[in-house]
Formats: structure tokens, C-alpha cells, sequence
């Protein structure tokens, strides 16, 4: 991840650490550097794995850090066919969505800019504020 984004998460991140009255310990900001330095999607304990090298700590700290990165929405879960549960960054991406191949457990990742179109349409039609969304196709490859 480039420097400037790494600073920028942790800024955020401490903000909303202190806006909560949580403590900025090494080790949040640690997992926080950590999840923004993988490619992709994340399970926690890939984290974990990496984190407890150079730290003592739980996998218990590590669900709880990865839920307060959640609420400030520095990253978002994605649930795959397995139903276990991944990870990955949000900030500064687009809201990525997934074709699930059935056939072949494998998954797609795309964008589509009409699906942000759809989102505001759906606001405001139902008077509403859409926080997240997620879009999952489930199917096989053409043979």
C-alpha cells in the first residue's frame, strides 16, 4: 500500500478511535496496517498469522479490532460460498461485487457503474439512505 494511503487509513482510524474512547494501542494500529497491506481479500486469521510474530495477542483482539475497522468503514465483509466470512479494504475502492462459480468454487470480481445508479434511484424512491450493499451471482461457466 502506498505511505499516503497507509497514513490516511490511520489518521481516520485514530479519529474514530478517539471520537469512541478507545485506546490507540500498537497492536490496532498494527492489524490496521496489516489488513491495508493485503491484496485482496483477507480471512482474520491470515491476520493473525501475520500479527502474532510481532505481537502477543488474541485472535479475540483481532475480530474485535477488524469490527471497529468495519463501523468506520475502513473495511467491509463479503461472504463467499463457503459462508466464511472475508474481508477487504474500502477505503478508497469501489464496492466490489462477486459471481460465485458454483461449479468451480471459484469467484468474479466486478464493478459495474449502474449499480450506483440503481442505489440512488432506489433512495429515492423510498425516501431512504442506502449505508452498504452488496451484490452476489451465484452460477457456472459456460461450458
Amino acid at each position: 500500500m502506498a505511505e499516503s494511503t497507509q497514513e490516511q487509513v490511520k489518521i481516520i482510524f485514530c479519529n474514530f478511535l478517539d471520537q469512541k474512547g478507545y485506546r490507540k494501542t500498537p497492536e490496532r494500529l498494527a492489524i490496521l496496517e496489516e489488513v491495508y497491506n493485503q491484496d485482496g481479500n483477507f480471512k482474520i486469521k491470515s491476520i493473525y498469522d501475520k500479527i502474532i510474530k510481532r505481537f502477543h495477542v488474541s485472535l479475540s483482539s483481532i475480530h474485535n479490532t477488524i469490527d471497529l475497522l468495519m463501523e468506520c468503514k475502513l473495511i467491509h465483509k463479503a461472504h463467499f460460498e463457503d459462508y466464511r466470512a472475508q474481508f477487504e479494504e474500502s477505503m478508497f475502492n469501489e464496492k466490489d461485487n462477486y459471481i460465485i462459480l458454483t461449479d468451480t468454487g471459484g469467484r468474479i470480481k466486478f464493478n459495474d457503474s449502474r449499480i450506483k445508479d440503481i442505489q440512488r434511484d432506489i433512495e429515492k424512491k423510498f425516501d431512504v439512505k442506502i449505508n452498504s450493499q452488496s451484490i452476489y451471482f451465484f452460477g457456472n461457466r459456460n461450458k
